[in-house]
């Protein structure tokens, strides 16, 4: 249960840090994505129902001043002939003070007034203002006299300069006030009547204090049409021809009359396409009207990932950097923190552009950074504290390893002398004059053969323990390797004679070759020992060599009981004995294939097996050819 604790004490963290994150408002990020993806956005076309009438610089020195009402009725009669399905207008006509005292901004007569409420009064002509009306206000008109007859919507600009990322930038359209559905929206609904009544309804619709809002989907401005607005008063002259006027179709369509004269900043707006450090005004009011207008006529509202899903996207993925940064090296960690941002910021992209859907990133950002550099520390503190522990095991295991090391050694020389006494006293007992019974005479043999078996593990365990302390040297001496097996087979025929086992040694004319005779004999020693002693009775035993160009080879194929596959990658380790040896009742120390590969490996050669269960085992020594000079 510790262990348990412990290792989820990581996850435990990061999900506390997501969560105190997530209690800080980060918005800075979260825009700059956005406006990032906005103008990189791929390409999105506008609805074609948002047409932009301009007053600019061209009309100013093409009329020699700014239009008056006369002209502007012949513009808006023009226009309305060609069955728009509203005619928006966002130029002011007059301003006021708070005496009330009326200034018009454009030349008039009351004749240019009558015509102008003629037109008002038939067509659906309205001025833009920016005042929202409350519930229940029965003065809607906010035009004062000579035009306090035209007809107004509320549309009112705004600006993220005390709400979200306060940088003064226009990201969102107003739909309602106070259940009051206001002029974009209105706009909007006169060209799509299909749009639902409800303005909750709209994608990405969102509620703010009393009203209902959605972020504009801005698309480049070069997507709506834009007429001059001199070109109307004319629509033959020759620099309008480009335009066709003619056959212009504003039939149910909503025609914005503006102007982009460049006089105050307050007629533009900083919307996601201004760049720069000082996010430079780069549209008009007008233009922006356009893009809510079109915004909700497309219904493509930019909708906001809930919390409850940035929550959980924030610790999933801290989960994910723990487990990387905590199974793999920190460098691992820092990958996955980087393959986490990748992904998000494309997957983002990618949902931004074609569902307008916004996951808001800073949050999730910093959250997934704070949970990696205050993780890393903690990790470094427990690897210190895991390398203190090995350590401590390391030196305690190397002082238990030499005391078993020096004890082995210590073991084994003083038991080898009372074993050759054992040994020399049987051997008088077998040539003294006196004749034995034949129970005395098996006895004897049977305290020889236990003697030299209990040599034979004396002598296993002190040549590991050398192994163990670096104390093997070879003694090389030119040897023809066929004489060292006959001695060997010599030595093992009176073990094979009793099991009734028949030893063939096949050889082949051999050159002498470099090699530690002793160690060299003990290699053939215990192979052809354990063949014999895991070989059934009246069974055979095949040795060979033959010579290549660089080795010389060695063969010891038995009919023995053979070696499961699963167990032949461990036969070469030390004191490792098979489990169907270990279950019968043939001894050993489980150190003579680990002696013998290692002697054969110190004379630079290589020792193999292959096995079959129930058919034998083959075990190749090859050693390198070192010919005596």
């Amino acid at each position: 249960m510790k262990l348990r604790l412990s290792s989820l004490i990581p996850y435990i963290i990061s999900v506390a840090i997501v969560f105190f994150i997530f209690q800080i408002p980060i918005n800075g990020v979260d825009y700059y994505l956005s406006d990032l993806f906005t103008r990189y956005q791929i390409s999105h076309q506008a609805s074609n129902q948002v047409v932009l009438v301009t007053i600019s610089q061209s009309t100013i020195r093409k009329l020699g001043q700014e239009p008056n009402l006369n002209q502007w009725n012949l513009v808006l009669n023009t226009i309305f002939k060609k069955n728009p399905a509203a005619v928006f207008i966002t130029k002011d006509f007059a301003v006021w003070d708070d005496d009330t005292e009326t200034q018009a901004l454009i030349e008039y007569s009351q004749d240019d007034i009558n015509k102008l409420k003629q037109l008002s009064d038939n067509n659906p002509l309205y001025f833009q203002v920016d005042r929202m009306f409350l519930s229940g206000e029965k003065t809607l008109s906010k035009l004062k006299a000579p035009f306090d007859f035209l007809k107004t919507l509320s549309a009112p600009k705004t600006s993220d300069s005390a709400l979200f990322a306060k940088d003064g930038v226009t990201r969102r359209v107003l739909l309602d006030y106070q259940s009051q559905p206001l002029g974009h929206y209105f706009l909007a609904k006169k060209v799509k009547p299909t749009l639902p009544d409800d303005v909750v309804k709209l994608n990405g619709a969102f509620e703010l204090y009393d009203s209902n809002q959605i972020w504009i989907d801005y698309i480049p401005i070069e997507n709506f049409k834009d007429l001059a607005f001199e070109c109307f008063l004319d629509l033959n002259s020759d620099t309008c021809k480009d335009e066709n006027l003619l056959d212009l179709d504003l039939s149910k369509k909503i025609v914005i009359v503006n102007e982009d004269l460049g006089k105050s900043f307050k007629k533009y707006v900083k919307t996601p396409y201004s760049k720069g450090a000082s996010l430079l005004p780069e549209m008009s009011v007008s233009q922006m009207h356009a893009q809510a207008i079109d915004t909700i006529i497309r219904n493509s509202g930019v909708r906001f990932a809930s919390y409850g899903l940035k929550l959980a996207l924030a610790i999933l993925l801290g989960f994910f950097i723990v487990y990387v940064s905590f199974l793999s090296r920190p460098t691992y960690g820092f990958l996955g923190l980087s393959l986490s941002f990748i992904i998000l910021i494309i997957s983002h992209y990618l949902f931004f552009n074609i569902f307008k859907w916004h996951l808001q990133m800073g949050s999730i950002f910093l959250a997934l950074l704070s949970v990696y550099y205050v993780l890393l520390p903690y990790r470094l503190v427990i690897e210190q504290r895991k390398s203190w522990e090995i350590e401590q095991k390391h030196k305690i295991l190397s002082q238990v390893e030499e005391l078993k090391t020096n004890f082995i050694s210590m073991m084994s020389h003083d038991l080898k002398t009372p074993i050759a006494r054992i040994q020399g006293m049987a051997d008088v007992i077998v040539t003294d004059a006196h004749i034995l019974s034949l129970k005395q005479r098996e006895a004897v043999d049977m305290i020889k053969a236990s003697s030299e078996d209990l040599l034979r593990v004396l002598n296993a365990i002190l040549n590991y323990a050398k192994i163990e302390s670096g104390g093997v040297q070879l003694k090389m001496q030119p040897k023809d390797l066929n004489r060292i097996i006959e001695e060997v087979i010599l030595q093992a025929q009176f073990l094979a004679k009793l099991k009734h086992v028949q030893i063939i040694f096949e050889e082949e004319p051999l050159f002498p070759i470099s090699i530690d005779p002793d160690l060299i004999k003990q290699v053939f020693n215990n192979i052809l020992e354990n063949a014999i002693k895991y070989s059934p009775e009246n069974t055979k035993i095949l040795v060979t060599t033959e010579e290549t160009e660089s080795h010389v080879r060695v063969q010891i194929s038995d009919q023995g009981m053979g070696i499961s596959e699963q167990e032949l990658e461990h036969i070469f380790s030390k004191f490792y004995r098979s489990q169907k040896v270990r279950s019968s009742q043939i001894k050993g120390s489980g150190l003579g294939l680990y002696l013998s590969n290692y002697f054969v490996r110190l004379h630079g050669g290589v020792l193999t097996v292959e096995s079959q269960v129930s058919l034998g085992s083959t075990f190749t020594v090859e050693l390198p050819i070192v010919k005596s000079s």
